[in-house]
């Protein structure tokens, strides 16, 4: 019994040993980068998905997609599993990442990243960006839609003059109007467990609806009266005479708050 014993805290010391060497010392990372432009309507349709990394989406005046995506892992083998495929159609375009099998045994993934930044026509209908684990920032866009979700991390929303919808698991929303302007748009942002952040010209016009179930919101547009009362989890604005902008702001966990920004003129 004493041998068993002492041959069972032996495995155990060695297996602890490996994955403590696995950990401390971890393999060196390698990468690749892939860039490549593709043709596009300016009104297609676009679809990103990917598992782990970054995705930054830049609108611009241009009728074609600049793609850059950099591919990173810790060994040589499974940098290559990572597949960026790109499907597309004259009024279509699809980008999905594909990983190889995450490994089943160490304290760490090494199953890779992948960074994309991505140009695409403002007026481009970005129909769904969906990433596991990582941070997406959209800027510029001023087509129809923007859809736009993330498991967990942080979502950044810039300058986006059209209908932003964009949603977070666990993390941070963050939607920034430099300046506003007077056509019709949209944002809806829903946050389960996390922060939201919405930074609002002080001359815009708009209606906003922000509840919390779990947390604060504080407004920079509210009333001096409102601003001062405390654990306010509803709030329902109409800020000018003729609004043209309608947002839907809604946390299941977590604080909002609303902020007036300056114009950058």
């Amino acid at each position: 019994m004493a041998k068993r014993t002492v041959i069972t805290f032996a495995l155990r010391l060695l297996i602890a040993v490996a994955l403590a060497s696995s950990v401390a010392y971890p393999a060196e990372e390698v990468d690749e980068i892939v860039e490549k432009n593709y043709p596009l309507d300016p009104t297609a349709r676009f679809t990103l998905q990917n598992d782990d990394g970054s995705v930054l989406i830049y609108g611009a005046d241009i009728a074609e997609m600049k793609l850059r995506a950099t591919k990173r892992a810790y060994s040589q083998e499974r940098l290559n599993k990572i597949d960026i495929n790109v499907a597309v159609r004259p009024d279509e375009i699809s980008v999905k990442t594909g990983y190889p099998p995450k490994p089943k045994w160490g304290l760490f993934d090494r199953s890779g990243t992948v960074d994309y930044v991505i140009v695409l026509p403002w007026r481009c209908q970005v129909q769904q960006v969906e990433l596991g684990n990582g941070d997406i920032v959209i800027e510029g866009m001023r087509g129809n839609e923007v859809h736009a979700r993330v498991n967990n991390g942080r979502l950044f929303g810039r300058n986006c003059f059209t209908d932003l919808h964009a949603s977070i698991g666990n993390g941070e929303v963050d939607v920034a109007y430099e300046w506003w302007e007077t056509h019709q748009i949209g944002l809806e942002t829903n946050v389960a467990a996390g922060s939201t952040f919405i930074s609002i010209p002080r001359d815009a016009q708009f209606r906003l609806l922000a509840t919390t179930a779990n947390g604060n919101i504080f407004s920079d547009f509210s009333s001096l009266e409102d601003q001062k009362q405390r654990g306010r989890s509803k709030v329902n604005l109409l800020v000018g005479d003729v609004p043209n902008a309608d947002m839907q702001i809604h946390a299941v966990d977590g604080s909002i708050k609303i902020k007036e920004s300056y114009n950058h003129d």
